[in-house]
This record gives structure tokens, sequence and C-alpha cells, in this order.
């Protein structure tokens, strides 16, 4: 069975990403094993027990990429240490290519598990804002395993089709720049009479709400 090159759990081949970590993979058909992501996985940072910091921690990241600018690796290591002490945070991916950058922060509660991906541009001269792009991706693993999730589920007397929503980001128009929001929303889909029921997801008690909006 293979094992994340990140924390080293194990993996169902041909799987994108880890679903313990969150570590990008991919993967070479000719010997089944994994292999880095373009270019390399450069660096991993997990929430330490001991030992070095956050910052120490970010540090070697910041290294590891060669940014050595003092403005620019002041402003990405602030931003990383507010990031990485979000609510819920446990680690930190990142993936160096060709100067470009990838930080992969994951927040998980047990139920809900988030990945916010945030693109750094080292090369990028016009630029004024510390991340270009932003992308997020929900798992609920730990939630649809629960018994009391399940008996929600199971008393609507509809067909569930998933979850969606997660921990939160937001851009700042006037100031240019990603947010991490601590906050969690949760909302539970159903069909019936072929549109879609949408029930808001109490995360305290795992239970449904009794009002919902309905889209085609």
């Amino acid at each position: 069975m293979p094992t994340c090159p990140g924390c080293g759990s194990l993996i169902m081949e041909g799987d994108p990403y880890c679903s313990h970590c969150g570590a990008h993979l991919s993967w070479n058909n000719n010997d089944s094993k994994h292999d880095q992501i373009d270019g390399g996985f450069n660096n991993y940072v997990r929430r330490p027990t001991g030992g070095n910091s956050d910052s120490e921690k970010i540090d070697e990241v910041l290294n590891s990429m060669h940014l050595f600018d003092a403005k620019k690796r002041l402003g990405l290591k602030r931003k990383l240490l507010e990031f990485y002490s979000a609510r819920d945070c446990i680690n930190l991916n990142c993936v160096v290519n060709n100067g470009d950058c990838i930080f992969a922060f994951t927040r998980s509660n047990g139920y809900v598990k988030t990945v916010d991906e945030f693109h750094y541009y080292m090369d990028d001269p016009f630029r004024k804002s510390i991340f270009e792009d932003a992308y997020s991706r929900n798992s609920y693993d730990g939630l649809y395993k629960n018994p009391k999730f399940k008996s929600s589920v199971e008393s609507k007397g509809m067909e569930f089709l998933g979850c969606y929503g997660g921990y939160k980001i937001e851009y700042d128009m006037a100031k240019d720049e990603f947010r991490m929001i601590d906050e969690v929303e949760v909302q539970a889909y159903f069909r019936v009479n072929g549109k879609r029921r949408i029930f808001d997801l109490d995360l305290n008690t795992l239970t449904l709400s009794d009002t919902f909006s309905e889209i085609d």
C-alpha cells in the first residue's frame, strides 16, 4: 500500500490528494508508485507539538523557495503565519514549480476538512498583493460516517446528494488580499420531485434545519 510523502499515511493508488493531510500526489503509471508533483514536494509543515516554533517552520519553507528578498519575504511570512494560526488549521503544504508556489492550508474539525490553496508567483514584478489566486476544496468523510448525521439525513425521507461548504475564506477587493474566516458553514443537498432542497447543518448537534431553500 503506498504512503503519502508528506504525512506517511496510507493512500489509495491514483488519488490526486492525500485524504489525511491534503498533499498533492501524482502517479507514475509504469511502476504504480506515487511521485512528487510538478518539480517537487518542497516542504511540509504540521502544527508542531514541540521543538521549532511556527515561525521557524515557516522560515524553513521560505528557505526552500530560495526567497531571500527581505521585503517580499517579510510580507509573505506575515500572511503565512496569519493563516497558519487560523481556527483548526493543522498543517501547511508548499509546492514550488518554476517560480510558482502553492501554499495549501488544511483546516479540520473531525467532520469537515477544508484545504485552501493560495497561489504565489515569485517572479511577478507587478503584483502588489501577496497571493494571485485561491481555491478551496472540502471533504466530509468524518461527517458521513457519523451515526447522528446519518440519522438526520434519513429523517428527511429524500434522496441525499451530498454536502457543500466548509471553512470560509474571502477576498477583500479594497485591500486586494485574501483572508481566512474562522467560520464553518455546511449545507446538505437532497433531491425531491426533480428539484434540489438545501438544508443548513448545525455542526454542534449534527442536525439539519427545518427550513430549506429549493432550486431546479
